[in-house]
């Protein structure tokens, strides 16, 4: 799977990420604090946290901001922490949940995978 075969729900509007310099980008990111602080409060409104979540479903990837509830297990995510949950046969009802630091996007995926192998070698 290619970045391009990934669908990308953009908190920040694609046209307002292309700038000339950095300063140009921080002035497009302040126009938009608002709307970010709006999602954020509503959320927190009904008791839920926004989460960046990426889902890989029957061979699609949607990567976007998600508000979540108690019952969902990012919820509970602190700092840097990641976390894949693994829905399978066996695992169809309740997923198996890996969690740890973050490290990067190469190291986080490369440890997910080391950990996915040992689990599946056991």
């Amino acid at each position: 799977m290619e970045l391009e075969d990934v669908a990308s729900k953009d908190i920040i509007p694609a046209e307002e990420m292309k700038c000339d310099s950095f300063d140009d980008l921080l002035v497009n990111l302040k126009k938009n604090d608002l709307a970010i602080e709006k999602i954020r409060s509503e959320a927190a409104a009904e008791g839920k946290k926004l989460r960046y979540v990426a889902d890989f479903d029957s061979g699609k990837a949607v990567t976007g901001l998600q508000a979540v509830d108690e019952s969902h297990p990012a919820y509970y995510l602190d700092g840097m922490d990641n976390i894949v949950l693994l829905y399978t046969q066996r695992y169809a009802d309740q997923p198996l949940v890996v969690k740890g630091a973050g490290a990067g996007k190469e190291v986080t995926a490369s440890g997910v995978f080391a950990d996915v192998m040992r689990l599946a070698n056991v």
